[in-house]
């Protein structure tokens, strides 16, 4: 479908009440209704969000929406993942790679995956609830490529898995009800990142249920089918989509 401008109603605005806190973010209606039908039942309703042209989303966080807006605005971008722009500097896999990074270094680089890693994972499931499959393969592709890039040579720790889809906080995936295919895009990342011949490893695939266990390990067999994906221990983009 094309998209086209429409002058007339091109500085209509409507209001996003945002998390919690209720912080308030302002898109042009076209963009918005355009990017997600929910939205554009919404705000062309006689229900209250038609009639105040506010929509309140309170099970997700600024952060997640600012980058719900970036991609929204770029219509005519091919591949709309790449002008994202997460809080936290995507740093490269070899700055914990190289000898004598510290300790430091090394945490720093953890964090920021896991804080990178989850805002994708809840920009996955604002998608979702806005039934915007696009921006849902754009997220899970940027997953795909951060697994990719940050997984290294033992020094990174493996298990940031199903927890992620579980933080307490109430998210659109909490508990990973409504994250199957997030789920095993978790399952797919241990199988990936476990080294079944180191200690630490083994002993936090004992704190999983033998649920996760059986489904981690039938992930090995499935994503470790050639000596080629052994190798490279990378996880394929498509299988997610």
């Amino acid at each position: 479908m094309t998209y086209q401008t429409n002058i007339r109603g091109a500085l209509e605005t409507a209001t996003f009440i945002i998390g919690p806190e209720k912080i308030k973010f302002v898109a042009h209606k076209q963009f918005v209704c355009y990017a997600s039908p929910p939205l554009k039942a919404a705000f062309n309703s006689p229900f209250q969000e038609g009639i105040t042209q506010t929509f309140e989303i309170p099970n997700t966080t600024p952060a997640v929406f600012n980058l719900w807006m970036q991609w929204i605005y770029q219509p005519h971008v091919q591949h709309r993942a790449s002008v994202l722009r997460f809080d936290a500097p995507i740093l490269m896999a070899r700055e914990w790679d190289k000898p004598g990074a510290t300790a430091e270094t090394i945490d720093l680089v953890f964090a920021e995956f896991c804080k990178n890693i989850k805002l994708a994972i809840d920009l996955w499931g604002l998608a979702e609830y806005l039934m915007m499959p696009n921006l849902q393969n754009d997220a899970l592709s940027i997953m795909v490529g951060l697994v990719n890039t940050y997984r290294t040579n033992g020094k990174f720790p493996f298990h940031v898995h199903l927890n992620l889809l579980d933080d307490g906080e109430g998210g659109f995936v909490a508990g990973g009800g409504r994250g199957q295919t997030l789920r095993r895009f978790c399952i797919d990342l241990i199988a990936v990142t476990v080294d079944f011949g180191t200690r630490s490893h083994l002993d936090v695939l004992d704190t999983f249920s033998p649920e996760d266990l059986v489904d981690v390990l039938a992930a090995v067999a499935r994503i470790f089918g050639t000596q080629a994906q052994v190798a490279q221990r990378r996880i394929p983009t498509a299988d997610y989509l």
